[in-house]
This record gives structure tokens, C-alpha cells and sequence, in this order.
């Protein structure tokens, strides 16, 4: 595959507000967590968090974090509605919400590797964080 191409399928794929985030994180690797902790970056996104090819399209919080797992949500929260990606391992898995009423897991990873999305919940619930189904349909990155 050329440069450009891969330079290309990159660019399709990322965000500024991405690569930013990926090289800020890559940078507070590099100072160490104890530093990055003590600066109030907590929680720190290290890359290899949100780099596994399954995460392609997620825009949200990792359950795996909030008491869930990547594919299951955290008891008390329920699903809410969910959004899909073609990933590059050629599989489509969706993304689904889990959502719970006044419950908020905001300590933890977020990985915004697939575009924004809005809270896929209920009016009266409150978006906890983000699981990871499928991966058994064929998609083309074409």
C-alpha cells in the first residue's frame, strides 16, 4: 500500500481533535503517570487503551472501567441504542450505550476513534459509558 494511500485512509478516519489527543497522551507517556496524575489528567488515555482494532468506531467511555466489560454493561445501567463501524479487520461491530438513572462513570478511559455521537439513551437516563458488539458480519473498507 502507498503513502498516500495510508496517509489518505488515516486522514478518513481521524479527527485533529484525535491526533491531538493521541499525541498529548503519547506525550504524557513519555513524562510518566505519576507526573501526568499529579498534573490532574486523570484519567490518563494511554494509546494502546483505545488502539485495539474492535474500538474503531467507538465515541465514548470503556464499561471495562465503570464495573462493566468490553461487551457487557455495568449492572444498574441498561442498553440504550446503538451505532456500527467497518473496522479494519474487515468485521462490523456495534457500539451501544448503557445508559442508568442519575449513575455516571466519568473516571473513565474515553477513546474517541469513530466520530461523535450523541448519548444513546433514554430522556431519563444519563449515558454511563460504551460496549463493544458483533464482529461476526464482513464489511469492506472500500
Amino acid at each position: 500500500m502507498s503513502m498516500e494511500r495510508l496517509l489518505k485512509n488515516f486522514s478518513e478516519r481521524s479527527s485533529r481533535r484525535g491526533v491531538l489527543e493521541l499525541l498529548s497522551n503519547s506525550l504524557l507517556v513519555v513524562l510518566g503517570y505519576g507526573v501526568a496524575k499529579r498534573m490532574g489528567s486523570v484519567p490518563v488515555v494511554f494509546a494502546s487503551q483505545c488502539d485495539n482494532t474492535i474500538l474503531c468506531g467507538i465515541y465514548g467511555r470503556l464499561c471495562t472501567d465503570c464495573g462493566g466489560s468490553l461487551s457487557g454493561c455495568p449492572s444498574g445501567t441498561q442498553k440504550g441504542s446503538s451505532w456500527s463501524a467497518c473496522c479494519a479487520d474487515g468485521k462490523i461491530y456495534s457500539y451501544v450505550d448503557c445508559c442508568a438513572d442519575g449513575q455516571n462513570c466519568s473516571s473513565a478511559v474515553t477513546c474517541h476513534n469513530g466520530p461523535p455521537q450523541p448519548a444513546w439513551c433514554q430522556a431519563d437516563l444519563v449515558y454511563n459509558c460504551t460496549i463493544v458488539l458483533g464482529g461476526t458480519e464482513s464489511c469492506s473498507l472500500n
